[in-house]
């Protein structure tokens, strides 16, 4: 994703925080996709969080300075083999796994995890249509709405960038 493309996507996503829902002009266009379906159709997702409200485990990283308030994630569903990757944007978190593969993963066909790992281990095959989001080995649930929970608490908002 280029870098004119994530800082507009980070900029109507941190939109969509502060400012209460507009109502939009009626269009008579097809029926948009829903979160669920883009994200289950492969598309990448942006969430964004408080700065170390993310559980993530220790590595010889930090999250960076001057972010005092947000941190955003990217990463994608691979419908195919059920594979999620995720990262984060600006920096590089090490010692976190950056896919979580299914357990059932058919290894014959698909890739997870990197040269020296075998990737996060879901706790079982998940999906968007779950209203689950992986991101660097944590399962969170998110609503219709785009937000995001740990522990019953909203930690963040989660959207999918207009497609290129």
């Amino acid at each position: 994703m280029s870098r004119k493309i994530r800082l507009a996507s980070l900029a109507t996503l941190f939109a969509a925080l502060a400012l209460p829902a507009v109502a939009a002009p009626r269009q008579e266009a097809a029926p948009a996709e829903t979160l669920v379906e883009m994200m289950s159709a492969g598309r990448p997702f942006l969430v964004a969080t408080r700065k170390n409200t993310l559980p993530l485990r220790e590595g010889n990283w930090s999250y960076p300075e001057g972010f005092d308030h947000w941190v955003v994630f990217e990463g994608r569903y691979s419908p195919e083999s059920g594979v999620w990757s995720s990262d984060a944007l600006g920096f590089r978190i090490t010692g976190n796994e950056y896919q979580g593969c299914p357990p059932d993963l058919d290894r014959s066909r698909f890739i997870c995890g990197g040269s020296h790992s075998d990737g996060y281990r879901l706790s079982r095959r998940l999906s968007p249509r779950d209203h689950v989001v992986v991101i660097l080995g944590n399962e969170l649930p998110f609503d219709d709405a785009g937000n995001v929970y740990l522990d019953g608490q909203r930690i963040g908002v989660i959207t999918v960038p207009p497609a290129p």
